[in-house]
């Protein structure tokens, strides 16, 4: 009797439960960043941002709305077991995990490349105040350490979803 490799995920569960797992999370969580993207979108007549900045808030809802589906595909998948949509599934999330890489170097660019001075003016808004115009500063900066550190995130946790499905099929 030959040995046959058993698929795990986190080392002790099955590989099955593990792809449900993501695929809900993916769900869910796409799921809840798609609504504040949209929210964000439909909010844009009360306070417009530049072209550029607004192309990537609308990629921004449209990749998150995307992956909804993908996760609600691998969910479906599990549920029924069938291998051949699990597999499928990983491939949708490959591909999703290529063209949400694309599409964040965008927003990225589109947030580094900005002029510093104008948006800090944006944000003081005509205030003299020093602790508002600090606050801006500070807060500009951070906004960029946020935004690289959730896409990097956001990334590894796909990849991860990614590397599981793979490992079902």
């Amino acid at each position: 009797m030959g040995y046959v490799r058993s698929h795990k995920f986190c080392c002790i569960l099955p590989v099955r439960f593990g792809v449900f797992v993501m695929s809900i999370a993916a769900l869910l969580g796409g799921g809840l960043l798609a609504v504040a993207g949209w929210i964000q979108v439909k909010n844009l007549h009360e306070r417009p941002l530049s072209k550029g900045d607004e192309k990537a808030l609308y990629i921004y809802a449209i990749i998150f709305s995307v992956l909804t589906l993908v996760g609600g595909f691998g969910l479906f998948g599990t549920l029924s077991k069938k291998r051949s949509l699990v597999s499928l599934f990983g491939s949708m999330l490959g591909f999703h995990l290529g063209f949400s890489i694309a599409t964040g170097a965008f927003s990225m660019f589109t947030l580094f490349k900005r002029n510093s001075d104008e948006a800090l003016a944006n944000c003081i808004n005509g205030s003299t105040d020093q602790d508002v115009i600090d606050g801006c500063r500070d807060g500009l900066k951070v906004l960029k350490i946020v935004v690289v550190v959730a896409y990097v995130v956001t990334w590894l946790i796909e990849l991860c979803k990614f590397r599981i499905s793979d490992r079902s099929t």
